[in-house]
């Protein structure tokens, strides 16, 4: 029996079984194959998605459970160079689309990855590389706007576990966010493109997003965050930079981490640390206690005892060399050195 006689049923019992690469290269063979796949939407089943955009150039590398699956679209004179890289197997495999633009040659291919994306990716990346100014460049901007709209096209929400983006400003992040399933969103990291001078980043779009508050971790990197704390403490974990520390956002941070029944970790650092700020923070969160660590370094710590509990809010105070910070922790009282006195203990 010719396998295109096959019924649909069985059909599509068979691609389920089939890995992304196997899928695509069938739909090369002939335009009944294609036209099944795409009527179908037989799902890729890829782990994961990386998009890096350069000046003249865009990577996407496709992650299988088993392999990666790298790709290149570059600005040439006269087309899109099309580059399909082979890990393990030289030489790589490149074609020219003629006349073709190649931002226009990646959302093409990018919309019908996003068509046929039924499972659960693992994570998505899209960094915006190469950017010095406040804004996206066009070309950069035209891929946001290309990814966007494909995302939106989808009838239901893209399911990731962890988004992870390279941008310049927030509007970058509102392209993507809203557009993934609040119910399988784990994490959400954020880099700022550029390291130098870190710039203040505006949250206030995203706080009200349900992915937002429905996620359990986040990562802010490269940026100052400009809304209050209180919009960050609903994560277990988090890590973030804050222009500088306060007597008032210390008192809010703890107060809120004590309420919280998910806290776990909270990684602050202070782009603007002064000397007096130590002071402040065992003011807040109790005496410091001093000892040296695994590594038989000295460290200062202090312990807050979290009220109607057996807990402890812990506070390591840290020096990254060039920038200043607090590691808090939720831990059992069991774990507060049993030379910490009560007096330090704060209540």
């Amino acid at each position: 029996m010719s396998l295109l006689k096959i019924q649909d049923v069985v059909m599509k019992c068979i691609m389920k079984k089939l890995d992304f690469e196997s899928i695509q290269n069938l739909r090369k063979v002939c335009r009944t194959f294609r036209n099944f796949i795409d009527e179908n939407k037989i799902d890729n089943n890829l782990a994961g998605i990386i998009v890096g955009f350069y000046q003249t150039k865009i990577k996407l590398i496709l992650r299988t459970e088993v392999k990666y699956l790298d790709f290149w679209y570059q600005k040439e004179e006269n087309g899109c160079l099309v580059v399909k890289e082979k890990r393990m197997d030289p030489p790589d495999k490149v074609h020219l689309e003629k006349n073709a633009d190649f931002v226009d040659v990646f959302l093409r291919e990018f919309k019908i990855l996003m068509d046929h994306q039924k499972s659960v990716l693992e994570e998505i990346y899209v960094g915006f590389h190469e950017q010095f100014g406040s804004e996206l460049t066009a070309d950069a901007q035209r891929m946001s706007n290309g990814i966007e709209s494909t995302l939106k096209s989808r009838k239901q929400f893209l399911r990731v576990e962890r988004m992870y983006l390279l941008m310049i400003s927030q509007e970058n992040v509102m392209k993507i966010l809203p557009h993934l399933d609040p119910a399988f969103l784990e994490r959400i990291d954020l880099n700022h493109s550029q390291e130098y001078p870190k710039r203040l980043f505006a949250i206030d779009k995203l706080i009200v997003l349900e992915q937002w508050k429905r996620a359990m971790g986040l990562g802010i990197w490269r940026c100052l965050i400009s809304e209050s704390i209180q919009n960050l403490t609903h994560f277990i974990k988090a890590e973030f930079v804050q222009n500088q520390c306060s007597m008032e956002m210390l008192s809010n941070l703890k107060e809120n981490l004590s309420k919280s029944n998910w806290f776990n970790m909270f990684r602050i650092y202070f782009e603007n640390y002064q000397t007096d700020d130590e002071k402040m923070i065992f003011t807040i969160f109790g005496q410091p206690y001093e000892d040296k660590d695994q590594w038989r370094l000295p460290r200062k710590r202090c312990f807050s005892r979290i009220t109607g509990s057996d807990q402890v809010i812990s506070l390591k105070m840290v020096n990254l060399g060039r920038v200043n910070g607090v590691w808090i922790y939720r831990l059992p009282i069991a774990f507060v050195p049993k030379k910490v006195s009560k007096k330090q203990l704060l209540k």
